[in-house]
């Protein structure tokens, strides 16, 4: 039983690898040819979408807050009230754009998903 556990995790880290490297090759080939969905003959379809990964700055943040003079804004341990702030955006549409720099703009995170057609029963 032992023998068969190896063999199968041997032969699933193997199919991770290659899943790991098409993943990438696919992705690269979406963005080369500037394409978000493909069907393939077979009827298997892929889609790649790509979220924008952008955060605050906490210092940043926390320095741009102070000088809001907004009650509950800022809490005892120091922290930004991430509601509190959205309404203080909402009710001031220029803040949007003074908090940019206190952002912090990660990689991109790439997903590609696949799926197959489903036949119809007839």
């Amino acid at each position: 039983m032992l023998e068969q556990y190896q063999q199968a995790s041997d032969e699933y880290t193997a199919a991770e690898a290659k899943k790991k490297a098409l993943n990438a090759v696919i992705k690269n080939l979406f963005e080369e040819y500037g394409i978000k969905k493909y069907s393939s003959e077979s009827g298997i379809s892929a889609s790649v979408t790509v979220k924008h990964n952008v955060e605050f700055d906490p210092d940043k943040l926390l320095d741009f807050c102070r000088g809001l003079n907004k009650d509950g804004l800022i809490k005892t341990a120091e922290y930004v009230d991430m509601d509190v702030l959205e309404s203080c955006i909402y009710a001031d549409k220029t803040l949007k754009e003074q908090l940019k720099p206190t952002q912090i703009v990660k990689p991109d995170t790439i997903t590609l998903r696949c799926s197959k057609k489903k036949q119809l029963n007839e």
